[in-house]
């Protein structure tokens, strides 16, 4: 009887090791205080926690930026597997939690699956953590990262220029002070505009706009008209209520636009659909 456990036993092993690996993983952090939000992130349970309490909500972890983005991904490339980022997403320090998260899950896919691709991204003190986590990835790790995404975020770091893109509503508080392409709130560990912290200062409460949005500027629905342009306009005017630095995923503009970053990064950098 022993015997024949033991054999069942390895059969199941083989088996989920056989499994395919996926072509794309997209790792991605969400903003301060988006859901979920756990009581205790100091339990054993913690992490099992989290992804009990995502499965229950829309954004299923992501964040509304995040699970809007991964939505485009997926449609775009069947097998694409998301992650994620588990860690508290709060008001506090909780940005060391995510960069080992992020960092652990990399090295853990990678080793499983040499051949995967990766896309990182993050949205606010996301975004923090995914710029903050870049130069501690091994090299042929952060090799296999075709594309960065973020939004509300920080620049992209010198590691991934040409693969990065950090996307900036006009007037998002984080990200349009320094008035640069992308060039938002400070690095991790400093002040960023509107009196967010580095380490994620909770965002301000949302407001509508006093006026109305301004028209995009001429040529601009052009280049949102075509489906497969991944060019995109600085600092665009989000057509909704919410302020700038809440506004990415109920918007869509930038959503699209990474979207297509991301396919056409993958495809570009010998990335193979399932």
């Amino acid at each position: 009887m022993r015997n024949s456990l033991a054999v069942l036993a390895a059969i199941v092993s083989v088996a989920f090791a056989a499994e395919p690996c996926a072509p794309l993983y997209y790792v991605y952090a969400r903003a301060t205080t988006e859901p979920p939000q756990l009581k205790d992130w100091a339990a054993p349970d913690a992490m099992a926690s989290f992804d009990t309490e995502a499965a229950k909500i829309w954004s299923k972890g992501y964040g509304a930026a995040g699970q809007s983005l991964y939505s485009n991904l997926t449609a775009a490339l069947p097998g694409t597997i998301g992650y994620p980022v588990h860690y508290p997403a709060s008001a506090g320090n909780s940005m060391p939690v995510g960069r080992k998260d992020m960092l652990d899950y990399l090295t853990k896919i990678s080793t499983a699956c040499p051949n995967a691709k990766f896309a990182l991204g993050g949205h606010s003190q996301g975004g923090m953590v995914t710029v903050s986590v870049i130069p501690t990835i091994p090299k042929d790790i952060l090799a296999k990262v075709v594309a960065v995404a973020m939004f509300g975020s920080p620049p992209c770091p010198a590691a991934v220029q040409g693969r990065c893109n950090s996307y900036c509503n006009k007037g998002d508080f984080v990200c349009d002070s320094a008035g640069g392409k992308g060039a938002g709130g400070k690095a991790p560990g400093g002040k960023a505009p509107g009196g967010m912290k580095g380490a994620g200062g909770a965002a301000p409460p949302a407001a509508p706009p006093a006026a109305p949005p301004a028209a995009p500027p001429a040529g601009e629905m052009a280049k949102r008209a075509a489906d497969d342009d991944c060019t995109f306009v600085d600092k665009y005017v989000a057509k909704s209520p919410k302020n700038a630095h809440l506004a990415y995923s109920e918007d869509g503009y930038y959503i699209k636009k990474a979207s297509c970053f991301v396919v056409s990064q993958f495809k570009k950098l010998g990335g193979a659909a399932a």
